[in-house]
Parts: structure tokens; sequence; C-alpha cells
């Protein structure tokens, strides 16, 4: 299978004849969650399976937290609060030594 013309704009840094839409979903995946429009959206939707993008949506760590809720929400996920979304439980010191 081949992308759509359309596509090829999302993946600006990568030689697109070097990518395969089965082999590298979760690249694909999370540049359209990321970056796409409706018409990318739709693309997504209709080429993948809804548990392979719940997949990429829970472990990814290249989504934005906004992106990641916008599509646990279209997924109908409930499960995508992950350790890689969280906040550090350690609080960051200004100095490295105390003064």
């Amino acid at each position: 299978m081949m992308l759509p013309n359309f596509i090829k704009t999302y993946l600006w840094d990568t030689p697109i004849e070097h990518v395969h839409p089965q082999r590298h979903v979760r690249f694909i995946a999370e540049r359209l969650m990321e970056h796409g429009d409706r018409k990318a959206s739709r693309w997504l939707l209709r080429t993948y399976t809804r548990p392979t993008l719940q997949r990429v949506v829970r472990e990814s760590r290249r989504l934005s937290r906004r992106s990641r809720h916008y599509w646990a929400l279209v997924l109908n996920d409930r499960t995508h609060r992950t350790l890689c979304t969280k906040s550090q439980s350690h609080r960051r010191r200004r100095h490295a030594w105390p003064r």
C-alpha cells in the first residue's frame, strides 16, 4: 500500500520511499496525530485498527499531552494515562549545591 500524496507533507524529514505504512505504523500515526488535519485524521482512522491506534496513544512518548488526550477521546480509550505522560515525581533544584 502506498501513502497518499497529502500524507507526505507530514513526513517532511524522511525520504517517503523508505516509509512503509504497515512497518512504520507508530511513526506515521504519531506524526498524523500530532500534526495532521481532518483529512489526515480520517485517513488514519480508515487505515489502521482502533486497537492499533489506542496502543500508539498509550505507548508513544512523542505525542503531546493535548494530542494524547484528544486521541484518547476520539478512540474511546480510558487507559491512556501512563507513566510517560505524568510529570516527574522529584523537584528540581535551582542550584547544583545548596547555598
